[in-house]
């Protein structure tokens, strides 16, 4: 264990020495569960929060579409 990682684990032991016992055997429980999970699992997790864009037209009716519904209005800005 890193000297950063010890203060930062001194810092919360203080931060919950407050807490009831019901509540840090709630916390250990849940500590224990995410230490024990799958890393794969993890890995999973991570990556399937990237969603992507589910549609059945192809790309290229994609851009048609998008470029047909642009919309454009000749406005004068005053800028010279």
């Amino acid at each position: 264990m890193t000297y950063i990682d010890k203060k930062i684990v001194d810092a919360y032991a203080d931060l919950l020495s407050g807490m009831s016992k019901d509540s840090k055997a709630q916390l250990i429980e849940r500590l224990s569960e995410s230490n024990t999970k799958n890393e794969s699992l993890v890995d999973k997790e991570f990556y399937s929060s990237f969603g992507a864009f589910v549609d059945e037209a192809s790309a290229e009716e994609m851009i048609k579409t998008i470029k047909a519904s642009r919309k454009f209005r000749s406005k004068d800005l005053g800028i010279t």
